[in-house]
Parts: C-alpha cells; sequence; structure tokens
C-alpha cells in the first residue's frame, strides 16, 4: 500500500514537472515574437537601399514645392530658411549613434523644423527643453516636427532610444 502512495507522489511531481517545464518553453517563445524581434525583422527588409532612395526621392520632392512656393535659402549644413514665416528647416539624419549635424544654429523666437530620416537602426530626435521629439522610427522611414525656439541658449539634442544618447548619439542646438 506504501509503494502504491510512493508511486502515485513520484507520477504527479513528474506530472507537475512536465506540465511547467511546458508551460515555460510556451512563455520563452511568446517572448521571441515581441514587437522588438518583428521591428529587427523589419528594419531588416527596410535596409534595402531602394527603401532608402525613395524617402530621399520624397523629400527632395517637398524640398523642390518648397523652393516653388516660397523664398528660401539653402547651405551645405542641411539648413533651408523660410523668410515669410521665420521657419528655419533642418534635414538630419540618424544611423547607429550619431547624427548628420552636430550643431544647429537659430535665433530667438524661430520657428524650428526638424526633417529627421532614420538612415539605418531604430532611432528618434528629442530635445528635452523645447519638449520636441519624433516617434521612434525603423529604418528608411522619417518624420518631421515643428517647435519654436523661445529660450536663448545651448541645449542638447540626443536619441532617446536605450543608451543611444550615452554612446554619443546627440547635437547642440545654439539659440542666439
Amino acid at each position: 500500500m506504501k509503494k502504491e502512495y510512493i508511486l502515485l507522489i513520484i507520477v504527479a511531481v513528474v506530472l507537475i514537472g512536465g506540465i511547467i517545464f511546458a508551460q515555460s518553453r510556451q512563455l520563452s517563445n511568446q517572448t521571441a515574437r515581441t514587437p522588438a524581434v518583428e521591428v529587427e525583422d523589419d528594419r531588416d527588409e527596410l535596409e534595402d537601399a531602394d527603401d532608402i532612395d525613395e524617402v530621399e526621392d520624397d523629400i527632395d520632392d517637398i524640398d523642390e514645392e518648397a523652393d516653388e512656393s516660397s523664398p528660401t535659402t539653402k547651405t551645405k549644413t542641411g539648413v533651408t530658411s523660410a523668410t515669410s514665416e521665420n521657419v528655419k528647416s533642418f534635414k538630419v539624419e540618424g544611423e547607429n549613434f550619431s547624427f548628420s549635424l552636430k550643431e544647429i544654429r537659430v535665433k530667438k523666437g524661430d520657428t524650428v523644423e526638424i526633417v529627421f530620416i532614420n538612415k539605418k537602426g531604430f532611432h528618434d530626435w528629442t530635445i528635452y527643453e523645447f519638449n520636441a521629439k519624433t516617434k521612434q522610427i525603423n529604418t528608411g522611414e522619417s518624420e518631421t516636427i515643428r517647435f519654436v525656439a523661445d529660450k536663448a541658449g545651448s541645449f542638447e539634442y540626443y536619441c532617446s532610444v536605450g543608451t543611444h544618447r550615452q554612446q554619443g548619439m546627440v547635437g547642440k542646438l545654439i539659440v542666439e
């Protein structure tokens, strides 16, 4: 009789252990399918040069339309200044741990437009002091934001994804 109880206890322990093991494997499989993994898969698809070229072509088309509709000035730094509205537009490209523009200069009171183009990775463009931030975007995507530079000084802009800021994905906005 005691042997039957011991055998019953052993079978119960094995069954419970098997159930726990199966549930933990199912949980780890669900964890492996989180959006972070899907984002990496999407990034691999988006790293195709054609996708990036299409985004750049779209931005060039927008720039050309702006050239035709209002007087603007372009410089090597990626600046487009619309004189009628006092809007300063900057094309900022991001890739793993760097921005294409390390410094942006504007005058106090200017409306600043950032056209952020993600060349590689998963990034955003953030400047805390002006409460300005793009969405976090994948390779080949772009996002445009506007804000008013209503404070004078030097302010750091950065990528807020993970430790990208600490790894050097920063720049300076200087408001004169």
